[in-house]
């Protein structure tokens, strides 16, 4: 019998199991998938492709200015500087 698995199905023990046994239950070979099985699985599940984060807005892009070490040895620099000007 053979034992095949879907994309949103885990396969147990991949470790455990021989290439040849894995490679028959993900309907694939060694040389990769064939073009129509290539088609049909991308009809099936999509682009195996991540969504794309959302840009930072020029607030978030602003604030994070703040957070980098850069600004406080600009802080320190104008702490000492300021009290040399008044006097």
């Amino acid at each position: 019998m053979r034992e095949t698995v879907t994309a949103h199905e885990p396969v147990d023990s991949p470790h455990a199991r021989s290439v040849d046994e894995l490679l028959e239950m993900l309907d694939a070979s060694v040389h990769g998938l064939g073009q129509n099985e290539v088609q049909r699985r991308r009809s099936e599940y999509g682009l195996n492709t991540l969504p794309q984060p959302p840009k930072p807005g020029i607030m978030a892009i602003f604030i994070r200015q703040f957070f980098g070490p850069l600004i406080y040895v600009l802080f320190c620099c104008i702490g000492i500087t300021q009290p040399r000007a008044l006097f």
